[in-house]
């Protein structure tokens, strides 16, 4: 017995060295003669204006071919479905697509290859490997390049003319509003129209008005109407304006407030403008004021459990996710920050300002909420009607609004039926 079991030993070590020196003797992908990857991509045209000749340049002797997830990204085609037709080994997987892929199976976790290849993340921006890891209860499914967010800048000096105290971080709406009533022209949006700032204000401190799950909307319920009331009425006063983007009266200073994006910020920053503005984060939820709902991303690059070549898969992903590979795109010509902290602008001063779009914790989209199209049209077309003042608002509106989602919630169901 004792014989057995130092043979039995001795085999494992044996096993053992073998791996160790068929790890070792692993050719670097650059060296291996006809490789080939298949990436799964928008198409190749979007890859190729993204990506150049990087990857070509990187490993002359790699074979890649880019295999269009268009119907994928359309909604057309479940990408469990695509997957199953198309044999890939790295995937750019949409963000609206990522919870759904990792629920089903369809990717694999990068733990185990971030161990095994002694990457790091450390030089990631935390908030979104915070929200990557949130989609993957945890676990990391993939990773993105780039991300986005939303911020509230704000111009000084009408701040100081007005004796008005500068806005802050993590305020709330309400406090916000409040702020914007202090101006004639308080706060510009740009990026949305009357019913979809409503609903962001009260999506944001925990407010719904449509659950797919039951299939039942809640349109009047009672805490929407002093959020319906105190909008329509900036709306009117003029405290709140929706601006067109191209139009950019705050740049000219002719609103003490605006919400911006990425490019927005980009604008501000090369304008040249000696208006003194800062940035602050968008208005949050009192009851958890450390979290926010603006902060996402593009897309992550994953790796599906199918995949024939997955340390090759590994390899590429890398180095897409790399700083050398950043500095060549460029992300923020396409309006997108890099999730790189080193990349995140040019000096330290940049960097700060950006600091602001991810300096929430992040939470992830709340699809079982999401409004359908036909419901989402009924209450832009209230919001219209009130900011028209064809109607006084009251909850009234808000039972009619209710009445008719539910007939078209009910309509829709016959129909699928």
């Amino acid at each position: 017995m004792r014989k057995f079991t130092w043979i039995l030993a001795a085999m494992t070590a044996f096993a053992a060295l073998l791996s160790g020196c068929s790890s070792r003797d692993e050719l670097p992908l650059e060296e291996k003669e006809n490789a080939v990857i298949q990436i799964g991509y928008l198409s190749e045209e979007a890859f190729e204006n993204r990506y150049a000749n990087v990857l070509q340049r990187e490993y002359p002797k790699l074979k890649y071919d880019i295999v269009p997830m268009l119907e994928v990204y359309r909604g057309r085609l479940p990408l469990s479905e695509w997957l199953r037709d198309h044999h890939i080994d790295l995937l750019y997987v949409p963000s609206h697509l990522f919870q759904a892929a990792i629920d089903d199976g369809q990717l694999r976790p990068l733990e185990p290859l971030m161990e095994q290849t002694g990457y790091s993340i450390e030089n990631r921006v935390p908030a979104v490997i915070e929200l990557t890891k949130l989609y993957g209860n945890g676990s990391l499914y993939g990773l993105p390049p780039y991300f986005s967010g939303r911020a509230l800048a704000y111009n000084r000096e009408l701040f100081d003319q007005a004796g008005v105290g500068y806005p802050k971080d993590g305020m709330s709406w309400e406090s916000l509003l409040e702020v914007a009533s202090r101006f004639p022209q308080g706060l510009s949006l740009t990026d949305r129209d009357s019913w979809d700032w409503i609903h962001n204000m009260g999506s944001t401190t925990g407010l719904r008005v449509y659950d797919s799950a039951s299939g039942t909307p809640s349109f009047n319920a009672e805490a929407w109407l002093p959020i319906w009331q105190k909008a329509i009425r900036l709306i009117e006063t003029g405290s709140v304006t929706f601006d067109d983007i191209n139009d950019k009266p705050f740049l000219r200073g002719e609103r003490a407030m605006a919400v911006i994006d990425n490019t927005q910020l980009r604008e501000l920053e090369q304008t040249g403008s000696t208006m003194r503005w800062e940035l602050v984060t968008m208005p949050a939820n009192p009851a958890v004021p450390d979290y926010g709902p603006d902060l996402s991303t593009e897309g992550f690059f994953a790796i599906p459990q199918a995949a024939s070549v997955p340390d090759d898969a590994w390899e590429v992903m890398r180095f897409l996710l790399s700083e050398r590979v950043e500095k060549w795109v460029a992300s923020e010509q396409y309006g997108l920050f890099s999730t790189l902290t080193s990349q995140l602008g040019l000096n330290e001063e940049e960097k700060q300002r950006r600091a602001v779009f991810h300096r929430l914790r992040p939470t992830l989209p709340d699809s079982r909420h999401s409004l359908p199209d036909g419901l989402r049209e009924l209450a832009a077309e209230t919001a219209r009607q009130l900011v028209e003042g064809k109607q006084p608002i009251d909850q009234s509106v808000l039972d009619k609004l209710q009445e008719q989602a539910e007939r078209w919630l009910q309509t829709a169901s016959a129909l699928e039926g």
